[in-house]
């Protein structure tokens, strides 16, 4: 298929997406991971060694996903936020997804081919930021 036709078929994709999508604002989401603490143990016998600092946890570094035919940047969203949360597409809200989405689309927003993150093209590298 050619680059004119595929582009025309991801337009038409990208428009899958629930109404106002583009518009919603960008929440703080809970984090995925309790935080540590560590307790220094109790008693006088701690054997001379200090109690190990807690280690804030490490955040997951982005991913990447290679578009293929027919993909959008709101399903490439979606179907990344379940996965990570262990959770069906069906399961998150739309607010969950734009949320993610536009964090997304600004991420990507310079380095795709179209420069419109309505149109993307099969094999284009769209990097996925943590999810928080």
């Amino acid at each position: 298929m050619n680059e004119i036709t595929t582009a025309t078929t991801n337009v038409a994709a990208s428009t899958a997406r629930p109404r106002g999508a583009r518009r919603a604002a960008i929440s703080a989401m809970p984090p995925t991971t309790p935080p540590t603490t560590t307790t220094p143990p109790s008693g006088g016998g701690g054997g001379g060694q200090p109690a190990p600092s807690p280690q804030p946890p490490e955040a997951p570094a982005a991913r990447s996903h290679r578009a293929a035919e027919g993909d959008n940047l709101w399903t490439i969203s979606r179907d990344h936020l379940a996965r990570v949360t262990n959770r069906r597409s069906s399961e998150l809200s739309d607010h969950e997804i734009a949320s993610y989405w536009l964090r997304v689309v600004a991420v990507n927003r310079t380095s795709l081919q179209s420069g419109d993150p309505d149109v993307i093209f099969p094999g284009e590298l769209i990097m996925l930021p943590p999810v928080r």
